[in-house]
């Protein structure tokens, strides 16, 4: 019997072990995980505030339910120590386990800005349940807090949070929020919904100083103060590549992946967003199940490429909805925006022509097949 070993039980680690399963019903699956090990879909972090959800309502199943569920072992509060390729072998700080196939699913890391800042109490990062914990739990009620990072994270809190009648400011080193996800007018206009509801927009060159006084102080290169009960590090996330790396597995910015999931060595495989598939980085649901998918068909016989399906990435922003798509993860083109009064559609083109992309956002978004038909023609 064939085993297989996954590190990690986030959405990528369970959506892989159940494609697995119902792949190869005589394959044994073992699951090692640092934490407890219950599943909870991560993106759902930054919605429950104003659905009135606490965080341990995001818990769906435990781990005994998910091993149970997809017939497998899990080894949860184990932590990797390394990896041995040519024994097939990982050793972690309770035991040594043995692989026929090695699924990494590693997940990403915060991307940090200063080491003494994020030791301050009340400044956070959220990229697990664990993180979203803490900061609800010193989160009190129309408190104050500043992102810092005007990405796809940082507008999902935002709205979130202004949904919830918190006071937010917004410190962005770009001229508009999503800026490289969508175009110009998209941006404007969400920039124009958040601030309708009294967010504080904050353009700056960077951040010179992160001070906790009377309240947490964040201070500009432009010397400007701004002053909340909260911070919150939006600035992005990087993939979790310190044992591929140990192990002598071939990365750039993630764990380097073939057009089948694997890595360099053959039997060990690599999902989500540790992974970087030839399409690059993907820290999308979507691309994890598309994955996911290939990896449990090539476990034998490796012939089964990841999927190309155009998949909409749906901006979880309620209050200015945006969906976005792009081919082969391509977002380096020209946009051509037709729309008026926040509703806008834009297509994306290459330098040559091709179709490569669509934002849509407001009273467009319903008009996503339309533009996946068109995108994918």
């Amino acid at each position: 019997m064939m085993h297989v070993l996954i590190i990690g039980s986030g959405l990528a680690g369970y959506i892989t072990a159940k494609e697995i399963g119902a792949a190869n019903p005589d394959v044994s699956i073992d699951m090692i995980c640092q934490d407890q090990g219950d599943f909870y879909s991560k993106p759902l972090l930054s919605t429950s505030l104003h659905q009135n959800k606490q965080p341990d309502d995001l818990i769906t199943h435990t781990a005994r339910e998910m091993a149970e569920r997809y017939q497998m072992t899990i080894h949860a509060q184990e932590k990797v120590e390394s990896i041995i390729p040519e024994k097939q072998r990982v050793k972690t700080n309770r035991a040594e386990h043995r692989y026929d196939r090695l699924v990494l699913a590693t997940g990403a890391i915060p991307r940090t800005i200063n080491d003494q800042w994020e030791t301050i109490q009340g400044v956070s990062h959220i990229n697990h349940l664990d993180d979203y914990r803490t900061f609800r739990h010193r989160l009190k009620q129309k408190q104050s807090v500043t992102i810092i990072g005007s990405g796809l994270v940082g507008v999902e809190y935002a709205n979130d949070l202004l949904l919830s009648q918190h006071s937010v400011n917004m410190i962005s080193l770009l001229p508009y929020p999503l800026y490289g996800l969508v175009p110009e007018a998209i941006g404007l206009a969400m920039l124009d919904n958040l601030m309708s509801k009294s967010l504080n927009w904050i353009q700056t060159a960077g951040v010179s100083d992160i001070q906790s006084k009377h309240a947490i102080c964040v201070t500009t290169q432009e010397n400007q103060t701004i002053q909340s009960d909260q911070v919150l590090l939006a600035t992005g996330f990087i993939p979790n590549t310190t044992l591929a790396k140990s192990a002598q597995l071939n990365c750039d910015q993630g764990i380097l992946t073939n057009q089948f999931s694997q890595t360099n060595h053959p039997n060990i495989f690599a999902v989500g967003d540790c992974a970087q598939s030839p399409n690059g980085i993907e820290f999308y649901i979507s691309a994890i199940r598309k994955s996911a998918y290939a990896i449990a068909r090539n476990l034998n016989t490796v012939n089964t490429p990841i999927q190309s399906k155009l998949t909409p990435i749906v901006i979880k922003s309620p209050l200015y909805p945006v969906v976005v798509c792009f081919k082969n993860n391509q977002r380096v083109g020209t946009w051509e925006v037709d729309g008026d009064d926040s509703n806008f559609t834009g297509r994306l083109f290459d330098q040559s022509g091709q179709r490569i992309g669509f934002a849509l956002s407001g009273d467009h978004t319903t008009e996503r097949q339309t533009l996946i038909t068109w995108l994918d023609g």
